[in-house]
């Protein structure tokens, strides 16, 4: 792995990632060579880049109660009315999911058709080839995200973990309108920053319920939304639209040319209500590569 500072940070990574797909969507990818990350508002997760807002304004309610400072306490108000607003300028992440595990009945059921689809088994090595090289940097609430950026993370669903990185977050803004709240519209100011920090990250953080997936991201932020009016900015020329079951969806496109044939993708897993003809699929799959790719059968008695 290339870079100390990525080795640090991704030093317990598993060695494969596993997206679950459709036949359909496990054809499109082979076809074209490249992965789409699709826009998180539209999800089937219906919090989805919107739990870590949720927790953030039940955390501030429950702070401004608690707390003698008055300060802090006008803080929190001003940082919970510009959460539960949404008035500002906020980041659209746009994700492609895996899992660390290439067999789970709960994610052939939602997201491979309900088992009649596949588990593509990514070398997670190759995939880091299209993260950031500073991880860290893109999250640093004060660094610009560029649109090009990806970042490849684990999702955080323990409520504890995501309540500590809040409140880390806001001891940092905090003490900044400390230092600065005889300056007009500082707390305001202030208070935006905080929740532009926490709108930017909301792709990292799901609901517990969720957490059987395992799931790691890969995340671009490329657009920008606006809640009160819904507005996306125009001239992003690197969004992308498709036509699925009478719904129009935005995407962008991961070009994954460069190591498709380097190992990028290692296996493949049948699902357990798998239908198809293994002889053409087999056949379809070693026309598309030329390294060895490890086709396997679920091993989940999954009846249907």
């Amino acid at each position: 792995m290339k870079g100390d500072i990525k080795t640090m940070f991704y030093e317990n990574i598993p060695e494969i990632l596993y997206h679950y797909c459709s036949i359909p969507t496990f054809f499109s990818i082979v076809n074209s060579k490249s992965l789409w990350l699709c826009n998180g508002l539209n999800m089937n997760d219906k919090y989805d880049s919107r739990y870590f807002q949720i927790v953030a304004s039940e955390w501030l309610q429950k702070i401004g109660n608690q707390t003698d400072d008055a300060d802090e306490k006008l803080f929190c108000e001003m940082c919970y009315t510009i959460l539960l607003n949404c008035s500002i300028e906020r980041p659209v992440p746009f994700i492609a999911s895996f899992s660390d595990n290439g067999d789970l009945l709960g994610q052939w059921i939602a997201y491979a058709n309900k088992g009649t689809g596949v588990c593509i088994g990514f070398e997670t090595e190759k995939l880091l080839e299209y993260s950031v090289d500073n991880p860290a940097s893109f999250l640093f609430p004060f660094n610009e995200i560029k649109n090009e950026d990806i970042l490849l993370i684990n999702v955080e669903y323990r409520k504890e973990e995501i309540e500590n990185t809040i409140e880390r977050l806001f001891s940092m803004f905090y003490e900044i309108y400390r230092q600065s709240k005889e300056k007009a519209n500082s707390l305001q100011e202030v208070a935006i920053l905080f929740s532009g920090s926490i709108f930017r990250d909301s792709a990292l953080y799901k609901h517990v319920g969720f957490q059987e997936e395992h799931e790691w991201r890969l995340i671009s932020h490329c657009a920008s939304y606006f809640s009160d009016s819904i507005q996306i900015n125009p001239g992003l020329n690197n969004i992308e639209f498709s036509c699925i079951n009478e719904n129009i969806k935005s995407h962008i496109t991961l070009d994954l040319r460069k190591n498709w044939n380097n190992g990028l993708i290692q296996s493949v897993v049948l699902g357990p209500q798998f239908s198809g003809n293994e002889y053409d699929f087999e056949f379809f799959v070693n026309q598309n590569f030329t390294n060895e790719i490890i086709i396997q059968q679920s091993k989940i008695p999954y009846r249907g």
